[in-house]
């Protein structure tokens, strides 16, 4: 028997009670890579990897009164081995739209990424190297509700986090966490021109949970205490603030081409730390104690692309960072970048048919603390359904 038949056969049986009240819509993607990386962290890395691929659902069903109920489950898949196909839940929301707009809750894109990560993260894979890596840019955002709506050619997204900021919980999306609020705004100026802002504002507990690394040499904390390079500061009392502003636009020129620019700040500060390192004569482990640690980031992006003909499609930019933190401030988390850290990226993307894709992307990394130096490149491809 043909085995689409019987395919059509079990999809029908197992869906056609739920399409017979409503909408419901299975997609996914699956994209893997050749991975070559060549950076300091992870020097002469070889392997296929599964990039970003996913596998959802989507539901809708009107209820009356002009209102439509809707529902979306989304999560990870790991299409690069055996072991661990399903991972985490991506996108899980619950929700109702109509005249007054849209209102969404469970776990879900961030306003902020919405509105200019996609503008300022624009590749496959690479582009988050400093918007998220360095520039603490979040992605997805749980425990959230969000409220979003448009006003002629405006669009705005508000999301509203509700996860206690006292809790060591780590139930939570990236670079977001506790409680927190993200505004974001989207102007479409005419049929070539966007511009959008964006800023979030959170708040989270890590005490217990989270370790201060400190990786910028030798430095004098408080009352007489050497920290020296690779030593470790448990936190205690950890009370974290993150402040994010975005503010980016995009023009699409009529032949084809488009340019993207984008600027990202992320200030970040922490309370009532308790660090432990070695004394100034390296004799024993001493406390200190240090009543704020700031961290201020600034990333500036440029992206631009355009047509190579009718099924491929080019990618070239340019982004770096600078970290405004004074010298002898302690750095916020375990990873995060000292000084100024650079990127060149360039993607070529070729579309062989309905839903297959073909690409390839290539970027370049710098950074004064050389813990991101090297070249990261993924030759692969895409089958979307």
């Amino acid at each position: 028997m043909n085995k689409k038949l019987i395919a059509s056969a079990v999809s029908a049986a197992v869906i056609a009670p739920v399409a017979a009240q409503g909408e419901l819509t299975v997609y996914g993607r699956v994209a893997n890579a050749i991975d070559l990386n060549s950076g300091t962290s992870a020097e002469g890395l070889r392997n296929v990897s599964g990039v970003s691929s996913r596998f959802g659902l989507k539901f809708n069903q009107s209820v009356g009164n002009g209102l439509t109920a809707h529902a979306r489950y989304e999560f990870a898949t790991s299409s690069d081995k055996e072991q661990g196909g399903i991972e985490d839940v991506r996108i899980a929301t619950a929700g109702v739209s109509g005249g007054f707009g849209r209102i969404d809750a469970g776990n879900q894109w961030s306003a902020y990424f919405n509105t200019v990560g996609t503008l300022i993260s624009p590749t496959y894979s690479l582009g988050h190297y400093l918007y998220a890596g360095v520039g603490g840019g979040p992605f997805r955002a749980s425990n959230t509700i969000k409220y979003a709506n448009s006003y002629g050619p405006i669009y705005a997204e508000v999301d509203v986090r509700l996860g206690s900021p006292n809790s060591e919980s780590v139930d939570v999306a990236e670079n977001l966490r506790g409680e927190g609020l993200g505004i974001g705004v989207t102007w479409a100026a005419d049929s070539n021109l966007t511009v959008a802002a964006s800023i979030d504002l959170e708040e989270h507990d890590e005490s217990g949970v989270s370790k201060l690394a400190f990786t910028n040499g030798d430095v004098i904390v408080d009352n007489n205490v050497l920290v020296t390079r690779n030593s470790v500061g448990e936190a205690e009392n950890l009370d974290v603030e993150h402040e994010r502003l975005g503010i980016a636009a995009k023009y699409n020129d009529a032949r084809g081409y488009w340019l993207a620019v984008g600027w990202q700040n992320t200030t970040s500060t922490a309370d009532d730390v308790m660090v432990t390192g070695l004394s100034q004569d390296d004799s024993a482990n001493t406390s200190a104690f240090v009543t704020k640690v700031e961290q201020d980031i600034d990333t500036l992006f440029l992206y631009g692309g355009g047509n190579i003909d009718a099924a491929t499609t080019w990618l070239a930019g340019y982004s770096v960072a600078s970290d405004a933190r004074p010298a002898n401030q302690i750095p916020l988390g375990g990873s995060g970048d000292t000084g100024d850290s650079s990127q060149y990226t360039v993607g070529v993307y070729r579309t062989l048919g309905s839903g297959f894709k073909v690409f390839y992307e290539i970027a370049q990394l710098q950074s004064d603390n050389k813990n991101w130096d090297g070249s990261h490149q993924l030759l692969g491809m895409r089958v979307i359904f």
